[in-house]
């Protein structure tokens, strides 16, 4: 089992909705912030149906020459 699925599911939910990326979903649910892994975040919400398009997308920039 996993330590998300001991969550209620509002509180998810709720996390995920009110969050602008995936790092601050993740400490919303009690996650640390070491454990930024994209995947836990979009695994919950595939399984409840969350859209999540509203999340920052960043991208890393090469700034070498």
């Amino acid at each position: 089992m996993k330590k998300w699925e001991n969550i209620p599911k509002e509180q998810l939910v709720s996390a995920i909705k009110n969050s602008s990326c995936f790092k601050e979903a993740l400490e919303k649910i009690g996650y640390s912030t070491y454990s930024a892994n994209n995947k836990i975040i979009r695994e919950i919400a595939n399984k409840y149906l969350i859209d999540i398009s509203h999340y920052n997308h960043t991208t890393l920039k090469d700034l070498t020459g």
